[in-house]
């Protein structure tokens, strides 16, 4: 229709008035998909004029943006959340990673935010919220770390709803997420000494566990899934290639689009419930993880990350304390593994993550050192290090921290170099009788 001598062009749009039912309505040809060649038409009618008219052009962004309105407009936060999990974190992301960011989503997000916000909705100002929210639940001074986690999971969720179509920004990305100071201390070099000579005087059964996780900074998995293949006390290596976790077992039936009465869940085509009764189960990893079983639902699995992966010499008060207890404590096991348990049947099997805890906790209370939590040998293991004058690239190429990796570009160093560190740090530290 010509306007002021000239032809509209697609997508500015017209506008009509219904004087009988008081409707204005906004209308436009856009171009075709670029992709499917399909026409895009967008139509908008209110009783409002102004309102009417911001609803238009926000459709005419959608589409011309590569968004389709009819998902947009409908899709909840919580709905979107909900799918991203169970879609694409479930599938690419690694099983703690997964459980994590549910939790974070369950516990935290939707219950400040609610279920209804639609994800278009969402504003800056909600994910101050969702901070304000949960720093309630912790009084009096509130939960800086459980806060900034809730925000990291949000924003991942909002740049893969990005991609995917379903809004187009992260608004997350737009608010500071909360500064949360690190509870993770290091030991002091008198209490690591303490502790060794309370192991050796008193505990020389576990002493080569703990001696592991302070002498080589591997974290607890890795050292549970240690196997005697892959120590070396002759060249003083050990190879961490693996890690030993407790994966839970999904359905590899079909899933029925049929909710089941008690439930509300879907069924399942094997007609059980839970996934470790299914006939067909699967280790619930994402594609091409390894999952190597061990015991019950205790496997090996890689490491956390490719610079997980790595050779550590064997510094000399570890090999002294390995010799030891490959000879007296180390109980034959058809896993070959380092360390094992007896169950009360008297059955080797191996360590579990909440045995293991529970046994570090007795140790530092019977060797009198203040309790931090198990991880904070690792911490240590660095820090000695550090004191020690050993270069920054050294350390993390012994504890295989991959953000430093990255950050420094480090690709290999001589393992002499590692050992000669090691033996630097700790080499004074014990001695054990022959």
């Amino acid at each position: 229709m010509p306007r002021d001598g000239k032809r509209r062009i697609k997508g500015e749009g017209g506008y009509s008035y219904d004087e009988e039912t008081g409707m204005h309505e906004f209308s436009a040809e856009l171009l075709p998909d670029p992709i499917t060649g399909k026409r895009r038409r967008v139509k908008k009618r209110g009783k409002d004029q102004a309102e009417t008219l911001v609803r238009f052009n926000e459709a005419k962004r959608l589409i011309q943006d590569g968004f389709d309105p009819t998902v947009v407009n409908k899709e909840t936060l919580a709905g979107w959340l909900t799918f991203w999990l169970s879609t694409i974190v479930k599938v690419e992301k690694k099983p703690k990673t997964y459980v994590s960011y549910e939790h974070s989503v369950r516990k935290h997000i939707i219950p400040a935010l609610g279920d209804k916000l639609k994800l278009k909705e969402m504003r800056p100002e909600h994910v101050r919220e969702m901070h304000r929210e949960i720093h309630k639940k912790f009084p009096p001074k509130g939960s800086p770390p459980t806060a900034k986690k809730a925000h990291e999971v949000l924003s991942a969720g909002l740049t893969s709803a990005v991609a995917h179509e379903r809004t187009h920004r992260n608004v997350a990305s737009l608010v500071p997420k909360p500064t949360a100071e690190s509870n993770r201390e290091a030991f002091t070099v008198a209490e690591v000494e303490k502790i060794f000579n309370y192991c050796i005087q008193h505990d020389p059964a576990n002493f080569a566990r703990w001696a592991t996780a302070f002498l080589t900074g591997s974290r607890q998995s890795e050292v549970l899934g240690l196997q005697w293949s892959k120590v070396d006390l002759r060249t003083k290596m050990i190879q961490l290639d693996s890690q030993l976790q407790t994966l839970t077992k999904s359905h590899g039936c079909t899933m029925l689009n049929e909710l089941d009465d008690k439930t509300g869940k879907n069924k399942w085509s094997c007609t059980r419930q839970r996934g470790y009764a299914c006939p067909d189960w699967k280790w619930d990893t994402p594609p091409g993880m390894r999952a190597e079983h061990i015991h019950n639902s205790m496997v090996l699995t890689n490491p956390k990350s490719k610079a997980g992966i790595r050779m550590i010499p064997i510094a000399a008060p570890l090999a002294a304390a390995l010799q030891q207890h490959k000879a007296l404590y180390a109980r034959p096991n058809e896993w070959d593994l380092l360390f094992t348990e007896v169950d009360k049947d008297g059955n080797v099997r191996p360590v579990t993550t909440v045995h293991d805890q529970r046994a570090w906790k007795a140790m530092l209370e019977k060797a009198g050192v203040r309790h931090l939590p198990l991880h904070s040998a690792r911490h240590t293991t660095a820090t000695l290090l550090a004191n020690a004058g050993i270069d920054i690239d050294i350390i993390m190429s012994i504890i295989g921290h991959s953000q430093i990796l990255a950050t420094k570009g480090y690709v290999h160093l001589d393992q002499s170099v590692k050992a000669k560190a090691l033996d630097t740090a700790f080499g004074g530290m014990f001695s054990l009788s022959s």
